[in-house]
């Protein structure tokens, strides 16, 4: 990455027509725009006006951009709005007979949840076919009569679509944007003058057709990460190989006549979909230019990355042993992963004094998963001289934004039972301390309540009731609430009742402010739930 980072900062040093025009660098994560960003800055002394777009919203802009569209105005093949659209066609045309197996997946759903999930389920499948299988789409918008019974009603909801929003779809787009191109219509003023791709792992032929197109009319540069320096295309991991051999018939003896050559096999085992995306793009036309480094070292990483890179297979030295410099920690869960995690980098920082927290990524495939573990183990650590600056990139949106959560913990309440933890995690999310006048330091003294008067869960009796159970008051909500207050008005021995209702001296002192902006809370959380279930009714 260093090797690319440099000859892309130069082609950045040759300025653009207009000092207003940004410069386009397609990117396929948040964590690379990021280290782009700094190493730009480090390397070019300043980086500004930069845009850093994912491949399919480029691709978007290109279309709109050729074709004059609204930019603000959302397509009708949207996978949100798709998903709509679909559960009107399919409720207009269910009484078709190639409509069947639809008809019986939606019975029994008053709700009609399954309904949505099934055409949300649809629209993807149908965002992925314009990507992947352009041509399937084209076979059925040229009336061609599927074998298949349920490619058959596809077809059907497809060419219903596109009549009804006809020429809005990618692969209608992708032609108009190519026939631009080649005949050089007036609408491309509007695209960049330079665009780059840097890092990008993977591309689908789709998109890599229109960046090849592209390539004709202004200045785009591709910066990708090859492991090997030799041809790897035609390389074949072993149970690839005895695939073939089951599937061929063949004895083993013809395996060098069928070129079934493993090359390296850690690079042939998992290095396909870089393999197939480097095959391709090397189909491409256009100048390239290599830039590979050979490993300067005699560890064992050295090792691997020298073998994959000469595509050999690796064999034993002897008298090299084993080093540090690949480590596999086997641990029981991913809060154990990240505890260990942090001793490894605490002892690389004690080996090394020059190393910085800066010099170090960590990489996971779902970082969803482990991004409450680092903050509770890297956000908190138990010395705090032993604290570790990190962040965490490439998170979803509705991780990533404390109201985003808080709106969907919102609409996890219409169906509630209204448990002690449910509501607590509602409470202590940013957005609604900070309605309610609360602060971090409090939840810990409104859990203690919550132990002390034993809430369980539902709002009162009627919540019970509600859900075909005998009407108990105890250990709801508003009971529990009666005991506090009860027992900051009237302090008691806890075994005086009145009017049936048994205090708890559980607030002290300046408590009191605490109560009234939590009873608050609570009010305007069943108030919001009659609310959701008067117009939402199940």
């Amino acid at each position: 990455m260093e090797v690319l980072i440099e000859h892309l900062s130069e082609v950045l040093r040759a300025p653009l027509a207009s000092a207003l025009t940004p410069e386009i660098i397609i990117v396929q994560s948040r964590g690379m725009e990021r280290w782009l960003s700094l190493e730009l800055a480090r390397l070019n002394g300043i980086s500004g006006n930069v845009r850093f777009p994912f491949p399919n919203a480029f691709l978007e802009s290109l279309f709109r951009a050729v074709s004059g569209e609204d930019p603000t105005e959302p397509s009708p093949f949207d996978v949100d709005v798709l998903t709509f659209r679909i559960m009107a066609l399919i409720d207009e045309h269910s009484n078709r007979s190639d409509f069947e197996t639809l008809r019986n997946f939606l019975t029994e759903d008053p709700r009609g949840d399954k309904r949505y999930q099934l055409c949300r389920k649809i629209a993807d499948r149908f965002d992925q076919y314009l990507v992947f299988r352009p041509d399937l789409i084209e076979r059925w918008e040229a009336g061609q009569i599927e074998h298949s019974k349920h490619h058959r009603w596809q077809a059907m909801i497809w060419r219903e679509l596109v009549r009804l929003s006809p020429g809005g779809h990618r692969v209608h787009r992708r032609r108009r944007l190519v026939e631009a191109v080649r005949s050089g219509a007036q609408g491309l003023t509007a695209l960049p003058r330079r665009v780059s791709l840097f890092g990008v792992s993977y591309l689908p032929r789709f998109h890599l057709d229109i960046v090849a197109e592209l390539s004709h009319v202004i200045d785009l540069h591709v910066y990708c990460l090859n492991p090997c320096r030799e041809y790897w295309a035609d390389i074949v991991s072993e149970r690839t190989a005895q695939k073939v051999q089951q599937r061929m018939r063949a004895p083993q003896d013809l395996e060098n006549r069928l070129h079934l050559e493993p090359g390296n096999r850690l690079l042939a085992s998992w290095g396909t979909l870089g393999r197939n995306f480097l095959d391709m793009l090397t189909d491409t036309s256009g100048q390239q230019a290599e830039e590979f480094v050979e490993p300067d070292g005699h560890s064992l990483l050295n090792r691997v990355q020298a073998d994959i890179l000469n595509l050999r297979d690796p064999h034993p030295e002897p008298g090299v042993s084993a080093d540090a410099s690949i480590r596999i920690h086997a641990c029981h869960s991913p809060m154990r992963e990240v505890e260990i995690l942090q001793d490894q980098l605490l002892a690389m920082f004690d080996e090394d004094p020059l190393l910085q927290p800066s010099d170090i990524i960590v990489m996971t495939p779902d970082i969803d998963v482990y991004a409450p573990f680092i903050s509770a183990v890297f956000g908190a650590p138990a010395n705090s001289r032993q604290r570790i600056p990190f962040g965490i990139a490439d998170r979803g949106p509705h991780r990533e934004s404390s109201c985003l959560r808080t709106f969907f913990l919102l609409f996890d309440l219409r169906d509630s039972r209204f448990g002690a933890s449910e509501i607590l995690r509602l409470l202590e999310a940013p957005p609604v301390l900070k309605r309610f006048g609360l602060e971090n330091a409090h939840l810990q003294r409104v859990e203690q309540w919550v132990r002390a008067v034993r809430i369980c869960w539902g709002e009162d009796a009627a919540t019970q009731i509600s859900l075909g159970l005998p009407a108990h008051p105890h250990n709801t909500w508003r009971a529990g609430m009666e005991r506090l207050l009860l027992g900051y008005a009237m302090p008691s021995r806890e075994t005086e009742v009145f009017h049936g209702i048994r205090g708890c001296d559980a607030i002290e002192g300046s408590d009191g402010r605490i109560i009234g902006p939590l009873l608050d809370f609570l009010e305007q959380v069943f108030d919001y739930r009659r609310h959701a279930i008067r117009f939402f009714p199940g």
